[in-house]
Formats: structure tokens, C-alpha cells, sequence
């Protein structure tokens, strides 16, 4: 016995209507989905960034971004206790993490600090231009050479 088809496959006026109704749906569906990622992603990108978050953006260790601080030549901020704030708490390890610092640096700040590193090219060489005297001036020996 073979299956008869349901009626609206039949009808493919009513089929293509019934397909084109999942579309529109399926596809608003994906717009809302791609709209709620772009909203995430935005978030979750933040303008401050960690020296960890810096050193793996830059594939370097902590170490090398804490010396470019250190030496003024990527911005940051501290935001550690300093000063008389921080004396006299008695813990090791908060006196530990403020004597390194907390930085936070800017992600422009990062991008200006990479903008000042990129290599230029060379100059072209110009052309050597070599240089031969027309006469010689006759030198005297005084060796008697």
C-alpha cells in the first residue's frame, strides 16, 4: 500500500505559503540570535584590561608588561593602596600585591603604545654616485722615494 500525500503537499500554492511562513520565522529567529551575540560580545569587551588580559593579547609574559609600564612606555593606572593608607594592615600578601601594583591599562592606551612600535621600511637605497677625481695633484716625496 503506498502512502497517500497529506493535502497540503498536494497543494503547492499552500505548500510553498506553508514553507515560506518557517523561513520568515526561522530567519527572524536568527536575526534576534545574531543581534543578542553582537550585544554580547560588546559587553564583554571591556575599555580597561588586566596585565594578563594585555600580555595575552600581546604574547608576552606579565613580566614584559609590567617593564613597559615601569619604563613609561605603555600607559597605565594603579590602582593598589598607597601611602599611609596601606601601613600598619599587618597582611603580607595585600602589602605583596600592592608593592607590584594593580594596573589597568586602557585599550586605546594599548593600541597608541603598538601604533609607536610598528617597523617602518627601510628607505630606498639612492643610487651610489662614485666619485673620481679628473686630475691627480702630484704629491711631493720628501723620502726622495
Amino acid at each position: 500500500m503506498i502512502p497517500q500525500p497529506s493535502n497540503h503537499e498536494n497543494d503547492s500554492g499552500q505548500a510553498d505559503r506553508v514553507g515560506c511562513s518557517i523561513c520568515t520565522d526561522l530567519l527572524a529567529s536568527l536575526n534576534r540570535f545574531f543581534a543578542l551575540i553582537g550585544t554580547a560580545q560588546s559587553c564583554g569587551a571591556s575599555e580597561w584590561l588586566t596585565v594578563d588580559e594585555v600580555a595575552g593579547e600581546l604574547k608576552v609574559s606579565k613580566a614584559v608588561v609590567y617593564r613597559l609600564i615601569r619604563n613609561c612606555e605603555l600607559k597605565a593606572v594603579n590602582l593598589a593602596k598607597k601611602g599611609a593608607d596601606n601601613e600598619g594592615d599587618g597582611d603580607k600578601e595585600d602589602d605583596k600585591a600592592s608593592s607590584k601594583g594593580c594596573y589597568r591599562v586602557q585599550r586605546r592606551w594599548l593600541e597608541d603604545y603598538l601604533d609607536r612600535k610598528i617597523v617602518k621600511p627601510l628607505p630606498e637605497p639612492s643610487p651610489k654616485v662614485s666619485y673620481q677625481p679628473k686630475h691627480r695633484a702630484k704629491v711631493r716625496n720628501h723620502l726622495g722615494l
